[in-house]
């Protein structure tokens, strides 16, 4: 009987173990050169997000916004997304960034939670202490995906 109660551990535990690690798989490593499109579109949401509700920093004072997605510049095809309905200042690659011309937004990691909910831990940094780290809880609505939460975790 405990043999057989082992051995019944074993196995599920093996199958979560292979669970988990297909779930993984789907999403992004940093140096990936292409992300599958729900990814990027979740990534949007939250950057849209911390261009308008999500930004403490006053706009007159925001001459571009700066992007870094996974650590790294966005490509192009990405940055292009924000060509309609723009934020309010223009969209540049994240490596341009430089204190005091703009604010750095980054989407460092995304999460499935479960299906159409996503945790993405971000954040935004406009100049020397004073900045902020968030997790966002992104959820796929029938207009696409939106940020339902923001918890601010680090200002700096």
């Amino acid at each position: 009987m405990r043999i057989c109660k082992s051995i019944i551990i074993t196995i599920t535990a093996i199958f979560a173990w292979l669970y988990a690690g297909a779930e993984d798989a789907r999403l992004p490593l940093a140096g990936e050169s292409t992300i599958n499109t729900v990814i990027l579109d979740v990534a949007e949401a939250v950057f849209r997000y911390q261009f308008g509700r999500g930004s403490q920093w006053p706009r007159e004072r925001i001459a571009a916004y700066y992007l870094l997605l996974f650590r790294k510049d966005p490509n192009d095809d990405f940055l292009a997304r924000f060509q309609t309905l723009p934020p309010s200042a223009p969209i540049r690659k994240g490596s341009e960034f430089k204190i005091g011309k703009g604010v750095q937004y980054d989407v460092a990691t995304i999460k499935e939670i479960r299906d159409n909910l996503m945790e993405v831990d971000g954040g935004g940094y406009f100049a020397e202490l004073d900045g902020y780290r968030a997790t966002y809880l992104v959820e796929k609505k029938i207009e696409g995906w939106t940020v339902a939460t923001q918890s601010i975790y680090l200002v700096k």
